[in-house]
Order: C-alpha cells, then structure tokens, then sequence
C-alpha cells in the first residue's frame, strides 16, 4: 500500500563544531547526561568554586559554615533550566550539575533563579554563592567578576544536511548556500 504523503528525508546532524566534523548523533540524552557528568565538567567546576584563592575560601567556608550551598541557575529554557510547571521545581542541565556539586561538597543545595541581567549582581552581593549559567565571557566580565571563569559547556554551530549528501566536513560548505 503506498502513501499519498511525501516522506521527510534522512537527515545527519552532527553533534558540534568540536570536533571540527560532521558526525552522527549520539541519542541527546546520553549524550547530555555523560556531558554533565564528565571529568572536564568538574575540574572545570572546582576551578570556578576555587577561582580567586581568597574569595573561594571564604566562599567555601561560608557553604560548609550553613551546610548549604546557594546557586544561581538560568531559567531560561531547555536544555539547561526550566521550571516544572506541575510541581514549580528547578530543572535542566544547570540544576543537574548543582545538584551533583552540592552531593560532592556534602551539603543541601538552594537552587536560586537568576535572569541575565542580575546574575552577576546576585553573586557580589551574596545573594548566590556560585552560578552556573550561560555567559559569555569578555574582559570586562572577568575585572568584575575578578576571575575569569571557566567553560563548562561549549556552543558551537550545527548543520543538517541529507544523508547522502557529499558535505561531509564543515569546509565542505564552503561556497554552498545555507539557510
């Protein structure tokens, strides 16, 4: 029996600049959840907390004194935070790697909602202990901050091409219409 409807074709998606190739997907939740959950993700992690030796260790000691650590996360949308709406709880990759920090450190977690216009000002006034939320870095950013903080989720570009297409790198697109 054939069909009158028009069949979507194979399409590739790769899964980042990084590597600078397109590659087949990996499926998006195993993929997020080994990316939250990698040793670059922490180290990257302890460098933020531990970012300004002074400042770090009052900021430890002041998490370890109130057994409790505050976060300011982005709320902003899937994948990296969103708010529940049945139960009004935090959730996405920014709460994700919260919740794993407070495990490791031994203490509650507060998940704080921050927007981007106040998120640094949340954090030098005290209000979060450490954010974990999309920013870009500029130089600007790291004299107020006084750190320079580091990546733990890189964004890159995407092309979706045909399966059998012969673009197979990203200069392969080169001189090529994109939309």
């Amino acid at each position: 029996m054939s069909s009158s409807r028009a069949r979507a074709p194979d399409l590739t998606f790769p899964v980042s600049l990084f590597p600078r190739r397109l590659v087949r997907p990996r499926p998006i939740r195993k993929a997020f959840m080994s990316s939250i959950f990698s040793g670059r993700t922490w180290t990257a992690l302890g460098l933020i907390l531990c970012a300004g030796l002074a400042q770090a260790d009052a900021t430890l000691e002041r998490i370890n004194e109130r057994h409790k650590v505050s976060v300011g996360v982005l709320l902003s949308g899937p994948p990296f935070g969103t708010i529940d709406p049945a139960t009004g709880d935090h959730q996405g990759y920014n709460v994700e790697l919260s919740k794993e920090l407070a495990k490791r450190l031994s203490v509650d977690l507060e998940t704080v909602s921050v927007l981007a216009p106040n998120r640094v000002q949340f954090l030098q006034q005290g209000k979060v202990d450490l954010l974990i939320a999309n920013m870009e870095w500029t130089p600007e950013r790291g004299q107020l901050l006084g750190s320079v903080p580091t990546p733990f989720y890189r964004v890159g570009g995407t092309a979706a091409v045909l399966k059998d297409s012969k673009i197979t790198r990203w200069e392969d697109l080169k001189g090529q219409p994109v939309c």
